[in-house]
């Protein structure tokens, strides 16, 4: 299957892989924030409470981070334990939580991961899931000791045999009470979103996309991570991110449990990959936005990595602190008149690199436009990358384009494509560690399209005919003059000269005359289009990438005319010729002729 880069694939780059319901960060406003009076901490790694010693009413406390850095704690007390709540296997304890937050917002989207203790300060679990979508107090765990079965062996505590405490009839209709609804199908928990370097309108454009994968549009200004490294601490906040930068993509939950160098979070998965390379963060809060239809939300700041994601599993995910993953930096510089902007994103899950480098594209050339619309753009990238067997390869491919809507998004979907198209190669698997690009841009939109061919016979220029055929005289140069018109600037004319091949008299051919611009994907179509087609792929063969970048960089630019000459014959006779002319603007159109060879 080929899929252009469509709404599709815009939700697996916001989304994060899609299917996740935890999706990504919420990162907000910048400044200092307030911090909360600290309270005493319990053991970083406490001992598993087992979840069959539970009983209702039991009384818990917990800690969780409102606003800055240093986390509150919050009361409650046990409802029961819901029978394989989580999955096949996993329970789920619901809790009744309570604080000045909490009944001001209920529990919030960003809470994940907060741990929840017993009396004795054994750890129960992590806050993880909700009661319906609106706010509510009443809250479904994820048992510590599901948790630490993701920690080494040697950090690992002794884990309790899973013994079943079901949650009676009358305890589910005490929990509906309690969370004022008249079901008891617990969610996981919403991960406020928020997009760095994207700018508000963006924001609104996109938003449908990410709203309709379940997950929560914070409506909040975001910003790259800060420089100074937060340190992550059970209860504070944590973040894990695949991509941050001008472009993050972060979810910023809760830190469940810190043992030794292992952090402990969520509760839920985030992207349910199982193995990860994402890059552990600290956050600031701002504060929990209240939301009355969704719930709340908390708006954090990331700090700077201090660690790598590697587990991303059922019951919550794994960091390691201390090394980082590997990074891929994607760079765009964006330039117009005098003014220039250069995004740069550091990208720690290397599959989502071609969304990634559109948002980063995007990024740069909204900001030095200032605006979001029509106009032109020259542009030049260089892809870095290993082959299967660790060989590095690299090309580099100039181009211009032209949208009457949305020049920024023109631009990054040409490149976003290009990466699709060499990342899904079907030769061998690759991956791209780098890209970089400059673009310079132009407010005033113009392109042309073919209006019509003419070939000079004798000393006249002729129009070519729609409806019969042009005689072409074998072995002999033709000269070719291409009229292209424009609603926006002055007719020009192209000419070029094609060969016509020895031994062709009597055969019949085609003449095409195409504009370089003709196959490309509108910005209109990039939001609106689910366009999806499929074709037979060729066996796997190492010969395949490299024929596919040689093509990428010999391919016809969109500010061509690309004439093709092909007669029914065999041999050289019959071998398609193929010439260019230069256009200047982004050329669109098709036409077709018959053509006849003659002595």
């Amino acid at each position: 299957m080929h899929a252009r880069l469509d709404r599709t694939h815009l939700r697996r780059w916001l989304a994060g892989t899609a299917a996740a319901s935890a999706a990504l960060a919420g990162v907000g406003l910048t400044g200092p924030a307030a911090q909360a009076d600290p309270v005493e901490p319990p053991p970083e790694c406490p001992a598993a409470f087992p979840v069959a010693d539970l009983v209702r009413g039991d009384a818990v406390t917990g800690r969780t981070v409102t606003q800055g850095t240093t986390p509150e704690a919050f009361g409650g007390s046990v409802l029961g334990v819901l029978e394989d709540g989580i999955s096949a296997g996993v329970d789920m304890v619901l809790v009744d939580l309570d604080s000045a937050e909490i009944d001001r917002v209920g529990i919030w989207s960003g809470m994940s991961g907060s741990p929840v203790y017993a009396a004795d300060g054994r750890l129960i679990g992590a806050v993880a899931y909700s009661l319906g979508t609106g706010p509510s107090t009443v809250a479904g765990v994820t048992p510590a000791t599901e948790m630490y079965r993701l920690l080494t062996p040697s950090a690992s505590t002794a884990l309790a045999p899973r013994t079943a405490a079901p949650l009676t009839g009358a305890l589910q209709r005490t929990v509906a009470r309690v969370a004022d609804t008249g079901a008891t199908t617990m969610r996981r928990m919403r991960v406020p979103v928020g997009l760095s370097g994207l700018g508000a309108e963006r924001v609104r454009t996109l938003g449908p996309a990410l709203n309709s994968q379940g997950v929560h549009l914070a409506d909040a200004p975001a910003g790259a991570p800060s420089q100074q490294q937060i340190p992550v601490s059970a209860g504070s906040n944590m973040a894990a991110s695949m991509a941050y930068g001008t472009l993050t993509a972060a979810a910023v939950g809760t830190a469940t449990a810190v043992c030794g160098d292992e952090v402990l979070g969520f509760g839920h998965p985030m992207n349910f990959t199982g193995a990860s390379t994402m890059s552990l963060h600290g956050a600031t809060a701002t504060h929990v936005q209240d939301d009355s239809v969704f719930g709340g939300f908390k708006v954090a700041n990331l700090g700077a990595p201090v660690g790598t994601v590697d587990r991303d599993r059922l019951a919550g995910i794994r960091g390691s602190q201390g090394a980082r993953p590997t990074e891929h930096d994607v760079r765009s510089v964006a330039v117009q008149g005098g003014e220039s902007q250069t995004a740069l994103t550091h990208v720690t899950v290397g599959s989502l690199i071609p969304e990634l480098a559109f948002g980063n594209v995007v990024a740069a050339q909204d900001r030095v436009l200032d605006r979001i619309g029509g106009g032109q753009a020259t542009t030049t990238w260089t892809v870095r990358g290993t082959r299967r067997d660790g060989t590095p390869f690299s090309y580099t491919r100039s181009n211009r384009y032209a949208d009457p809507e949305d020049v920024s998004a023109a631009t990054a979907i040409g490149l976003a494509e290009e990466l699709m198209t060499v990342q899904d190669n079907p030769g061998e698997v690759v991956r791209i560690t780098a890209v970089d690009s400059t673009t310079t841009l132009d407010d005033t939109y113009e392109s042309y399209r073919i209006a019509k061919v003419q070939y000079l016979r004798g000393r006249t220029w002729t129009t070519l005919p729609s409806r019969s055929s042009a005689a072409l005289k074998q072995g002999r140069s033709v000269r070719l003059r291409v009229t292209l018109t424009s609603r926006e600037a002055a007719n020009r004319t192209v000419e070029t000269t094609v060969a016509v091949p020895a031994r062709t008299a009597g055969r019949s051919g085609v003449l095409t005359v195409t504009g370089g611009g003709e196959g490309l994907y509108s910005s209109e179509e990039f939001f609106e289009d689910e366009e999806e087609f499929f074709e037979d792929a060729p066996a796997p063969s190492p010969e395949t990438l490299p024929a596919l970048l040689k093509s990428l960089t010999t391919a016809p630019a969109n500010d061509e005319v690309v004439v093709s000459l092909r007669f029914n014959a065999r041999g050289a006779a019959g071998k398609v010729r193929t010439v260019r002319g230069d256009a200047d603007r982004v050329v669109g159109g098709l036409k077709f002729y018959s053509v006849r060879a003659t002595r």
